[in-house]
């Protein structure tokens, strides 16, 4: 890839030259997506670059060298668009982590179903929750689901086993979580045709809702 440079002395819209040995990781893209100069074509010493072909609204969205003063928009190699891709997925994946642990978890005891919080913290409060009633001589525990209403007088064995069924379901969670991660980093370019094959196998990793 290649830089384009132009000159500032009469504002971002002017005409400027293309420079072969500015920065090998930058060129020119026009309104229409296209780039000048070609990146398929032949390089030359300088190319012409009119206030038609960069516009004022373009320009505005340059960055600006902080050494020379020079604009230019910034275009992704492949290998950092890929990076990227992989980064929004990872973002992804977290939050669809996050939001199966602030939901709600089917536990079935016996005949009983409790909708109960989800999430490591409400696992922890509901086992030792038992565990205090269990020191304090009593058989029995209340329960408060996740819509706030409460059950009155659950066994502690059937107590026990709905923070064991919320604790299964955060575990389960965790472990989709960084599996998922884990096959988003074992994607490199150099294992597939180009970059839209290698972001593709990203956005085919989905976060799928965990079983109860």
């Amino acid at each position: 890839m290649k830089f384009a440079t132009f000159s500032t002395d009469n504002g971002p819209n002017v005409t400027g030259h293309y420079s072969s040995d500015v920065h090998p990781d930058y060129f020119l893209k026009q309104e229409d997506g296209s780039f000048l100069p070609d990146p398929d074509g032949p390089i030359s010493d300088a190319v012409a670059i009119t206030d038609e072909q960069w516009s004022l609204s373009m320009a505005q969205k340059l960055r600006i060298d902080p050494d020379t003063g020079t604009a230019f928009e910034y275009v992704k190699t492949d290998e950092e668009a890929l990076a990227a891709a992989k980064e929004e997925k990872k973002t992804e994946i977290n939050e669809a982590f996050r939001t199966e642990c602030t939901g709600s978890v089917e536990c079935t005891v016996g005949s009983e179903t409790y909708t109960m919080d989800a999430g490591e913290e409400h696992a922890n409060r509901m086992y030792n929750g038992c565990v205090l009633q269990e020191r304090l001589g009593a058989n029995t525990i209340d329960v408060t689901d996740y819509y706030n209403e409460d059950q009155a007088g659950v066994s502690l064995a059937d107590g026990f086993k709905i923070a064991v069924l919320q604790g299964a379901h955060f575990a389960q969670a965790r472990k989709q979580k960084n599996s998922l991660r884990k096959q988003v980093a074992s994607i490199k370019l150099e294992d597939f045709p180009g970059l839209a094959e290698a972001i593709t196998a990203v956005d085919q990793i989905q976060w799928s809702a965990v079983s109860e």
